[in-house]
């Protein structure tokens, strides 16, 4: 796992606990605290995680019920769930293991076993590295695109702006990101994207790119020319 953190949505009203979960993952993930789950599908669906650490006994809503919502949605069912819970009893256990979630860890926990899970589960569900396409979320610089909602997001002045894309859109994006530096020229963007059998002018390439730049905002600076041969994503000048 390179240096990378993930992003991490916590749900969990006791502040004692929010705050040994935020020392456990210091380094390894970015956290957002929701101390009610009422807002959970909405937050989920508006931002990107790439990891939701749930604690089942909330204030307003079932965790065990939220878990199966969650499981169920389109969107957001290949989320790695991890359920936060003082049911320490083995049928608390085995029903949330059955509703979806890929790990169970009672309270009262140590941080070191938190911090082992997490790290364990990111190995097994997902990879921090940019250049690799498989991953659910592809990172470079100030821009974030799921593979998954096919949407990006973009970090200006520590706030994130969610850009919806087309389909075409997304496919240059996913692209680019997933070989930095490479220059891809228009045929192969043409023939990788639309298909070998569609006929797509070169001029229809560039229209493309200019329009994914200026959504971008300034993550649009990303997405760099090199004249006479293509286009390459880039984080250096």
């Amino acid at each position: 796992m390179n240096k990378s953190k993930i992003n991490s949505l916590l749900i969990e009203d006791n502040l004692s606990s929010q705050a040994l979960v935020k020392s456990a993952l210091q380094g390894v993930s970015e956290i957002t605290t929701l101390d009610h789950g009422n807002k959970a599908i909405e937050t989920l669906k508006t931002q990107l995680f790439d990891l939701l650490l749930l604690d089942v006994d909330l204030p307003d809503v079932d965790g065990f019920h939220l878990c199966t919502l969650i499981r169920n949605d389109p969107q957001l069912s290949r989320l790695p769930i991890i359920l936060l819970t003082g049911k320490s009893g083995d049928t608390d256990r085995i029903m949330g293991l059955t509703l979806g979630a890929d790990d169970y860890i009672t309270k009262p926990f140590h941080p070191g076993e938190l911090r082992a899970r997490v790290l364990a589960l990111i190995r097994r569900t997902m990879t921090l590295d940019p250049s690799t396409t498989s991953t659910k979320n592809l990172k470079v610089g100030n821009l974030k695109l799921s593979i998954e909602t096919q949407r990006a997001l973009v970090s200006e002045s520590e706030i994130e702006h969610l850009v919806n894309l087309t389909t075409i859109e997304f496919k240059i994006l996913k692209l680019l990101m997933g070989s930095i530096d490479r220059v891809f020229s228009r045929n192969e963007i043409i023939d990788l994207v639309w298909g070998n059998s569609t006929f797509i002018t070169e001029r229809t390439v560039d229209t493309h790119m200019s329009n994914l730049r200026k959504k971008l905002k300034s993550a649009g600076e990303l997405v760099k020319s090199v004249h006479g041969s293509g286009y390459r994503l880039s984080n250096s000048n």
